[in-house]
């Protein structure tokens, strides 16, 4: 059939380089995690229990590169119900925003105390940082298509 225009061929369908591969593959799971920690986040606020806690310490991690750098995550110990207990969030910084001693807001399950989050400024700006480099990435990928298309 000369006019049937319904089979595309494999000359039109845009490529992915190495390069565009990556930045798209990168990005989604960049958006994804950081949709899933916000989306972790809030149901812990409507849904979980508020504790003051205290940073009792912080521990330092070797940066996975093994540069010499370091990491950093608070080590919290915070009340559940006539108990206290001592959790330290997934997240690892360089600085660390936290201090020994530091009093912090702590939002966790009744059903299991190693679902918590501290709702403040380094957990919220983490979940942004991870979102916004998700999307810097994408539009990247974008832009590289359209523009080799």
């Amino acid at each position: 059939m000369a006019g049937d225009t319904s089979i595309v061929s494999l000359h039109t369908i845009p490529y992915l380089s190495s390069m565009e591969f990556i930045l798209l593959a990168v990005g989604t799971l960049l958006v994804i995690f950081g949709f899933n920690r916000r989306n972790k986040r809030i149901s812990l606020l409507q849904n979980g229990v508020t504790a003051e806690g205290v940073v009792v310490s912080i521990e330092r991690s070797e940066s996975a590169s093994s540069d010499g750098m370091y990491t950093y995550r608070p080590v919290i110990k915070f009340p559940v119900g006539d108990e206290f207990v001592t959790k330290t969030p997934q997240f690892y910084t360089n600085p660390c925003p936290y201090q020994e001693g530091q009093e912090v807001k702590v939002i966790y399950d009744k059903n299991d105390t190693d679902r918590f989050t501290l709702n403040d400024g380094p957990t919220v700006f983490a979940e942004i940082i991870i979102f916004g480099l998700g999307i810097v990435f994408l539009i990247i990928a974008a832009v590289a298509l359209m523009v080799k298309h």
